[in-house]
């Protein structure tokens, strides 16, 4: 077939290039296109502008293949720019400290996406997983997307009208049959790896802690206690139901009785008088060693063992999902090949495709796994089969999911963040909200030389006893972005809301026509021209306003930058609810704040 003149367009002005080669790998990097192009271009694009990669159709219609951001420019004979596609937006985000509590995996990554980046949550895929608790620590997206793609068969992927898709890997089958030698031609041979058989896996995980009580009636005179197992962690000793004060010898005060940890003993300050019920409550460990195998594997090609070492698998179940795991997905030879097609076949990363080799007796579904299209040589080189992976990126696999067990499990409340700056940075904080205490003293004269007003102790100054007053003094925003959660009302103008702002659940609620109106979220800090509010609102219909003066509201659109008619020294936002109904914004988020 005849390829197409490529051109790289931006601003509505298509320019030639030369060549390209555009690169799809799925989950393990982002979607790529190295493009090179006359230099004479040089002062025209620069990194992060927004770029489309097409040609024209029949109809002369400039056809968008790929769009995406420049994040690399070179110059010397030729311009060279690498594009990416806009799923590489998620990895250049700010970072995210936030706590989801009984949230599907779905409705995470809806999340972050919408509230972090510019993109579109188009996805209707569901993974039917619901994680009790799941931290984002000072992570990327990108970061945090990944941590829950080790623990799934599932990919991530975006289109060119910068829509986000999370959804099973292979769920999409093509149906495009690749038929070697008519449509298809290969470019490797089909390879059956052993050295990624594993059929006999056993893990060796950190020491299980189990709790357990003995009971003891013991004889006239008894002291001391003897346990099945060593004594770690907390000991708890009841004689006749009653609990007994424990503690360690030649320590200050008393107690009743002593542990001897190595030699599994429990020791008592006085003997028992041969009646009693002792019931001893403790912890133990026991190693964590657990086996499986793949006994249809083992029978087809002999044993292929591997023992993985990782201390943080806490648990038996833990290990044993885990060398399951390993038997279940690499107890077969992996079956893989690269294939040329024909450049416009369309078949693409993540679906499932039939693949038919009648020379090699092959017949059968495989993921592709990575796409190449080169121009203007015009090929289309596709990775059929399974990633590669070897032990080490398995043992890889293993800690960033026990990582992620242990993340959705954390029982803190309050996430610390830490910063490293060279010695050379100087840092400097911008003060937030600050409130100054004031005292009018409009009263008639001052305390000095007055017998009347000059009382210490009496709360006079002038003709009446006043009381401190608050006033905001300054604010400022880090970054200059204002972030609204409705965690506290500090923020809240009582003078102006209608509405509930519900601390305990953050969240801000409607009634039919109630209003949300704020304090100053910047003041005293500039001139503010221009602003953008993004605001998260979970139902109902509301409208937004800023003011910049606090005086004169004007109506903004979400995510749009608006220029004040009124620039002026006191930001604040207004939402009025106006479907006649009830509603609820969970966020308001303000940025670039100039």
């Amino acid at each position: 077939m005849t390829i197409k003149q490529y051109y790289l367009k931006m601003g509505g002005v298509e320019y030639d290039i030369h060549e390209f080669s555009l690169k799809s790998e799925g989950n393990s990097s982002v979607d790529t296109v190295e493009l090179k192009m006359s230099r004479t271009q040089d002062s025209i694009f620069d990194i992060g502008d927004d770029v489309s990669l097409g040609y024209h159709n029949d109809s002369d219609v400039f056809v968008a293949e790929f769009n995406g951001d420049i994040t690399s420019k070179e110059s010397h004979m030729e311009l060279s720019l690498v594009i990416e596609s806009y799923g590489g937006r998620i990895n250049r985000t700010e970072y995210v400290t936030e706590i989801h509590e009984d949230k599907t995996l779905e409705f995470i990554v809806e999340s972050i996406i919408t509230n972090y980046t510019s993109l579109t949550y188009a996805s209707t895929a569901t993974t039917g997983i619901t994680l009790d608790r799941f931290v984002i620590n000072n992570e990327t997206v990108g970061e945090a997307i990944t941590r829950i793609l080790k623990d799934l068969d599932w990919q991530i992927r975006t289109d060119n009208d910068k829509n986000f898709y999370f959804e099973p890997k292979g769920e999409t089958a093509s149906s495009v049959v690749l038929t070697v030698g008519t449509n298809a031609f290969m470019q490797s041979n089909w390879q059956k790896n052993p050295s990624r058989l594993t059929n006999s896996c056993t893990v060796v995980g950190d020491k299980a802690r189990f709790n357990t009580n003995q009971t003891f009636s013991p004889a006239v005179d008894v002291t001391t206690f003897t346990v099945t197992y060593k004594i770690v962690g907390n000991v708890r000793v009841t004689v006749d139901a009653t609990e007994k004060t424990g503690g360690e010898t030649g320590a200050i005060g008393t107690f009743d009785y002593s542990i001897d940890r190595e030699q599994k003993k429990i020791i008592f300050e006085s003997a028992m008088a041969g009646t009693e019920e002792v019931i001893i409550y403790y912890e133990y460990e026991i190693p964590i060693v657990v086996t499986a195998r793949n006994e249809a594997s083992i029978s087809s090609y002999g044993t292929f063992p591997k023992k993985i070492t990782d201390t943080t698998i806490k648990t038996v179940s833990d290990a044993r999902k885990v060398a399951k795991k390993i038997v279940g997905v690499y107890g077969n030879p992996t079956t893989s090949g690269t294939v040329n097609v024909s450049w416009d076949e369309d078949v693409n990363v993540g679906e499932l495709v039939q693949v038919i080799d009648s020379f090699n007796s092959i017949n059968q579904s495989f993921v592709i796994i990575s796409s190449t299209k080169t121009y203007p040589a015009g090929q289309k080189e596709l990775s059929l089969g399974v990633e590669a992976v070897d032990l080490l990126s398995v043992n890889k696999d293993i800690n960033d999911r026990i990582k992620r067990l242990e993340d959705k499990q954390d029982n803190s409340d309050v996430i610390q963040k830490y910063m490293t700056f060279n010695e050379n940075i100087k840092v400097s904080i911008r003060n937030g909200r600050l409130r100054v205490r004031t005292r009018d003293i409009s009263g008639d004269i001052m305390i000095w030389d007055n017998l009347d007003y000059g009382d210490w102790g009496t709360q006079k100054w002038g003709t009446i006893a006043q009381l401190p007053e608050y006033s905001v003094k300054f604010v400022s925003n880090y970054n200059n972005i204002m972030y609204e959660r409705f965690n506290f009302t500090m923020y809240d103008d009582l003078s102006g809301t209608t509405a509930t702002w519900n601390t305990s659940g953050q969240v801000c609620n409607f009634l039919s026509g109630q209003v949300a109106q704020s304090e100053s979220v910047d003041y005293a800090n500039g001139t503010i021209v221009d602003a953008t509010l993004t605001p998260t609102t979970v139902s109902g219909t509301i409208a937004y306003e800023m003011t910049a003066d606090g005086t004169n509201w004007q109506t903004v659109l979400s995510g749009v930058k608006t220029t004040f008619t009124n620039p002026g020294t006191d930001l604040r936002w207004r939402a009025t609810e106006l479907s006649g109904v009830t509603a609820q914004i969970s966020q308001i988020k303000i940025t670039e704040i100039h």
